[in-house]
């Protein structure tokens, strides 16, 4: 009985989350054409101004492919999926809460993410089908979700009717948005960034 009445209530929880996301889907567009917009500018930035850097012999190479590992990662999948997991979690929860500030932050990760996202094609090359890509189409929507959660509840801030109970319902529709829906995105990300890692760099 308890676990019916569990799952029925997750069931209506995850109906009221999408409806949520469907009646701010505007936003959600806005911030991914953003996103979009900063990361082919950024390709197109990237590929006429990188320049591949090249090692002076296959020790050097091998000496700086240790120092790269050793300082980005773990040496385990559970190591790396925590480091990854918890700092995108923190990073998703801080654009949700800083949204209130005039929507500035929110905002400029969107911006900064298409940008730092172009570098990383660029760098990852041939390799960007396994090492960017994977990941990155769980990443990257709950980055945008979580960014425009952030505008929406400054926008609640902007009706003047009820202002403080509009605030208030707002931050309570992000927070169930963040557990049903990006914690999620996220720990598929963790888990397929944390193989990847591994694959190249450990195994």
């Amino acid at each position: 009985m308890y676990k019916e009445l569990i799952i029925r209530m997750l069931r209506e929880y995850y109906k009221k989350s999408w409806h949520i996301i469907r009646q701010n889907r505007k936003i959600i567009f806005a911030l991914t054409a953003l996103y979009i917009l900063f990361l082919v500018g950024g390709l197109i930035y990237n590929s006429m101004t990188y320049t591949k850097f090249s090692f002076s012999s296959e020790e050097s190479k091998a000496a700086y492919q240790e120092f790269f590992k050793t300082t980005n990662f773990k040496d385990t999948f559970i190591g790396n999926f925590q480091h990854i997991f918890f700092h995108n979690a923190i990073a998703s929860l801080f654009r949700i809460a800083t949204g209130i500030i005039l929507a500035i932050i929110p905002l400029w990760l969107i911006i900064n993410d298409g940008i730092l996202d172009s570098a990383a094609i660029i760098n990852s090359g041939y390799n960007i089908l396994f090492s960017f890509i994977p990941h990155g189409i769980f990443e990257i929507p709950a980055m945008i979700i979580s960014s425009s959660l952030g505008v929406m509840i400054f926008l609640s801030i902007l009706k003047s009717k009820n202002r403080r109970k509009n605030i208030i319902q707002a931050y309570k529709n992000t927070f169930l948005i963040f557990l049903l829906i990006i914690i999620p995105l996220l720990l598929i990300a963790g888990i397929i960034e944390a193989l990847e890692i591994m694959i190249l760099f450990f195994w």
